[in-house]
């Protein structure tokens, strides 16, 4: 139970907050320097995470690490994200199983 509702029943209802995740990225890159910012990754990975998860809001991506060899760009980030922590679920009672 995360947490209790009027005459101490379980409270119904979602929980949101604020939580990070990590998500590297591999892209193919046609010259040898590249910009994060220029290049359709964040918008990529933005897509990816309103995907995965419903009403969510993405706070802000920071770039933590990128490396590009032989036109292979590869990467990772940490992106805020605003959403959904806890859904309740509803299981069926098995007292008299």
């Amino acid at each position: 139970m995360l947490a209790v509702g009027n005459d101490g029943k379980a409270a119904k209802g979602e929980i949101t907050g604020i939580y990070f995740r990590e998500l590297g990225f591999q892209l193919d890159s046609p010259s040898a320097d590249f910009d994060y910012s220029s290049s359709h990754a964040d918008a990529i990975i933005r897509q990816f995470i309103e995907q995965q998860q419903q009403e969510t809001k993405i706070k802000g991506i920071k770039v933590l690490q990128v490396q590009n060899v032989n036109g292979k760009v590869r990467g990772k980030v940490l992106v805020k994200i605003q959403g959904i922590l806890a859904k309740p679920e509803y299981l069926k009672e098995t007292l008299n199983d």
